[in-house]
Order: structure tokens, then C-alpha cells, then sequence
């Protein structure tokens, strides 16, 4: 099962199932509360959610597809509105991908 805040835009609801559904795929266990002094705490593995942020992001916005969109001269915005994603999240990917830096490459040769 996964949870959701249903409050928030699709657009992060959707990275939101993205990184659970990475958990999924690595088969990370799931997380737990603890309960302690009337208060309840996440308990997770670092590493774990590091992994399914990455693994979220690639599920949510492919490589290949964004590097395909940038060589298009698509925007963010549009990228974003195709993928269902957030613009922070297209711009995250263009960054953290260099995908500027090769798409440009590309049109050089």
C-alpha cells in the first residue's frame, strides 16, 4: 500500500508514488512508526531513500526522454506537462543529467 497526500498538486502526488513505487522495486522494506513519549517517529534508512529519490525521478522523467524533449527545443514547462512532473522536477533532471550540456553537444555534430 502506498500513501499519499492527496492535498498536494498531481504533479508531486505523482513524484510521490514514483519514490514509493522505487522502494517497491528495490525492495526496500517499508517503513515504520516508532512510537515514543506520545510521539510518533519515521524511522528510515538513509540510503534507501536516496536510492528511490534517484530511482523516483528516473521513473517519473527517463533519461532518454528529456535528453529527446531538450534536442526538440521543448521547455521545462512542456517537459514537465508531459510527464506529469513539476517543473522543479524537469529542472532538477536537466541538471542533475547535464542534459543542456549533451543536448547541445548533440547539436554540434
Amino acid at each position: 500500500m502506498i500513501l499519499y497526500n492527496g492535498n498536494n498538486s498531481p504533479a508531486r502526488q505523482e513524484s510521490d508514488i514514483m519514490h514509493e513505487v522505487a522502494h517497491i522495486l528495490r525492495g526496500h522494506k517499508g517503513d515504520c512508526l516508532q512510537l515514543n513519549a506520545d510521539i510518533s517517529l519515521r524511522v528510515h534508512n538513509e540510503d534507501h531513500e536516496q536510492e528511490a529519490k534517484w530511482l523516483g525521478a528516473t521513473l517519473q522523467i527517463p533519461e532518454e526522454g528529456i535528453l529527446r524533449h531538450v534536442c526538440a527545443g521543448r521547455t521545462s514547462e512542456e517537459i514537465a506537462a508531459i510527464y506529469g512532473a513539476s517543473v522543479q522536477m524537469a529542472n532538477y533532471r536537466r541538471r542533475i543529467l547535464g542534459i543542456d550540456i549533451r543536448a547541445a553537444r548533440r547539436k554540434r555534430f
